[in-house]
């Protein structure tokens, strides 16, 4: 049976033995697991590694409320429910997949170090030893991509399927606006790369060759577009190369981006324009954590203080 024709049946099993409200709210939650497995497999072959990133990536990629995702989890725990009562299959979520906390989750951005690090990362291989037993690296062959991809994520703010999505077209080198056309709600809005990310970008497309308007800005080894799993697991793969402390995503350099463009001088409604947000709500955690940052500052660096005044 199919992940497709699983929902479909337990949907039409709710619609008699719970509300509307409840049916739409599940409804929603299955129908956005489906499109986030891709490819309808088999409902016996559904694991709980790929449950739990649907949650991770509707928190951190969607960024979507606690509260939310807490509801997402409870409609899948009761979809595999239906399916361990009426046939049998494993409970995927129970023991597997912790239910999500309510509250909020604290914003870890990189520091300039860690995006150093992640820079070089990308530009060469882990160190190995050779045959006369000295330390060796090789450059990577998607160098320019990566890098390219490193810095457009950091200046931009951008999600991942935001930049999965864009296309050469989208990008005006003259200026470094790029369009995002498919954000978040289906909502567009412009976004900028500085001197540094297009030149990177400019880099790694002169060497594709003939480009076209209409080709993926981001393209894989293969030369198909670049995806979300494809980028997460570069990422990741980058992150533990340069042996960074916290996990490396996507995610993570939206969140740097909107640190920093705080710590820099940049406002908020501006930042909640950039970053696509249709509320206030995440750009305030933004503004509170560097609004810490200038407080800690203050602290090292209080003339009063260091001069001992007191």
């Amino acid at each position: 049976m199919r992940l497709s024709e699983a929902v479909q049946g337990f949907l039409m099993w709710r619609a008699v033995a719970g509300s509307a409200h409840t049916v739409r709210d599940y409804a929603n939650t299955l129908r956005q697991f489906e499109a986030f497995v891709e490819d309808d497999p088999e409902v016996a072959a559904v694991d709980a590694d790929q449950v739990r990133r649907f949650l991770y990536w509707l928190r951190m990629e969607r960024e979507l409320a606690p509260k939310t995702v807490k509801n997402a989890h409870t409609g899948l725990s009761a979809f595999w429910t239906w399916l361990e009562d009426a046939y049998g299959l494993p409970h995927v979520i129970r023991g597997a997949v912790r239910s999500p906390k309510a509250g909020t989750r604290e914003v870890v951005p990189l520091s300039k170090t860690d995006v150093r690090l992640i820079l070089a990362a990308v530009e060469k291989t882990a160190t190995w030893r050779s045959e006369k037993r000295q330390p060796a690296q090789m450059t990577r062959g998607t160098r320019y991509r990566d890098r390219a991809i490193v810095l457009c994520l950091l200046d931009t703010g951008v999600r991942a399927q935001e930049l999965c999505s864009l296309v050469v077209g989208d990008v005006d080198m003259k200026s470094g606006a790029v369009q995002v056309r498919r954000g978040k709600g289906d909502k567009g809005r412009t976004v900028y790369l500085g001197t540094t990310a297009r030149a990177a970008l400019w880099s790694y497309l002169s060497r594709r060759g003939d480009v076209q308007p209409d080709d993926a800005l981001f393209e894989t080894t293969r030369h198909q577009p670049l995806d979300r799993s494809a980028l997460r697991k570069l990422l990741l793969n980058a992150g533990q190369r340069a042996e960074i402390a916290e996990t490396v995503n996507p995610h993570r350099f939206r969140h740097t981006f909107a640190v920093n463009y705080l710590r820099n001088g940049g406002d908020v409604y501006t930042l909640q324009r950039l970053l696509g947000h249709a509320t206030m709500e995440m750009v305030k955690r933004y503004l509170s954590l560097a609004q810490t940052d200038i407080a800690d500052a203050h602290k090292r660096a209080s003339p009063v203080d260091n001069w001992r005044l007191g």
